[in-house]
This record gives structure tokens, sequence and C-alpha cells, in this order.
């Protein structure tokens, strides 16, 4: 019986980590693709200063997308709403929509891949057992 246990908790350890290991990953990779987008809208539309504000901003909106419930629609929103509204700078906010949803979806294509190589099932498994289980919680 303690044997058991012992395996259950290892196996739950070992997939804890490979999980935090896949995020991790993917956190580095909207860092990278934030820094990519990032650097486009400096150049060809506002001047954030050098490449340590941008590496900044990027480092940022990457940690709160590896937050699950903040994630990057909503700070990249507010920061488009806040260009629009306030600034005036109608072209910064619709580069920043457009930057948030490339990277939003590249993320969603990507994802499996990682994440499914992390956890030791193929990409297909993963999206499968994510319908599953959007299907069992429900649509709401």
């Amino acid at each position: 019986m303690l044997e058991q246990l012992k395996d259950i908790l290892d196996d739950l350890f070992t997939g804890g980590t490979n999980w935090l290991k896949s995020h991790c990953i993917m956190a580095a990779i909207v860092f990278g693709l934030l820094i990519v987008g990032l650097s486009i809208i400096n150049y060809a539309i506002i001047d954030f200063g050098n490449f340590i504000g941008i590496f900044f901003i990027a480092l940022g909106l990457a940690i709160l997308d590896f937050l699950p419930v903040l994630g990057l629609m909503i700070p990249m929103g507010i920061w488009a709403a806040c260009a629009i509204i306030f600034c005036g700078n109608t072209t910064l906010g619709v580069a920043v929509i457009i930057l948030c949803l490339a990277v939003s979806v590249l993320k969603q294509i990507i994802e499996p891949f990682v994440v499914g190589k992390s956890m030791g099932i193929s990409p297909l498994e993963e999206i499968l057992s994510a319908l599953v289980l959007f299907l069992i919680m429900g649509f709401n």
C-alpha cells in the first residue's frame, strides 16, 4: 500500500514538473514572438527607445501570459484601448491588437506540440484530450 502511494506521488511529481517545464517553454516562445513583434512596431510606428525597453515590455507581457487568468489579451487590450482613446494613436492601437492576435494564434498552434512532447504524448492525443475535457466540462 505504501509503495503504491509512493508510485502515485512520484507520477504526480513527474507530471507536474513536465507540465511546468512545458509552460515555461511556451512562455519563452511567447517572449520571443513579442520581442520580434514589438521590434517591428518600434521601427514602424512608435519609438520605445532602445532594445531594453522592448525587452522589459515583452518580459512583462510574457509573465502575464504565464498567469492563467490574465493571459495576453487583457493587458494588450488595455494598451491598445489607451493608445486609441487617450493618445489618439490609432495605428499603434491596431498594431498592438494585431500583434496580440498573431501571438495568441501562434501560441494555440504550437502549444499542443510543446505540451504533448513534454508530457510524453502525441500532439493529436493532447488536442483530443483537451477537446474531450472541453466537452465534459461544457461550453459555458
